[in-house]
């Protein structure tokens, strides 16, 4: 059933070990996966996606949308203070 818990889970652990490989944590942009995780979308659909839509538009809305994540907080504030 769409909503359900079993649902939401597994589409919460799909994300988490998608974004494991790209990230050290916090939502990323690799929040905007969870659409291709969950939709069929053929080959015509992804080139409309990738004409319409720049990396800039994507950057954009991550500033925006998500901000900074905890850890990249961290790595600006202690990255300084790191031996070597």
């Amino acid at each position: 059933m769409i909503g359900s818990t079993e649902v939401l889970e597994s589409l919460i652990g799909k994300y988490k070990r998608l974004q494991s490989s790209h990230s050290k944590g916090g939502m990323t942009a690799m929040l905007l996966s969870i659409g291709a995780i969950v939709g069929k979308l053929g080959a015509e659909t992804i080139q409309q996606a990738l004409e319409t839509i720049s990396t800039d538009d994507v950057t954009s809305w991550c500033k925006d949308t998500l901000g900074t994540t905890l850890q990249a907080q961290r790595k600006l504030a202690l990255g300084a203070t790191k031996p070597g």
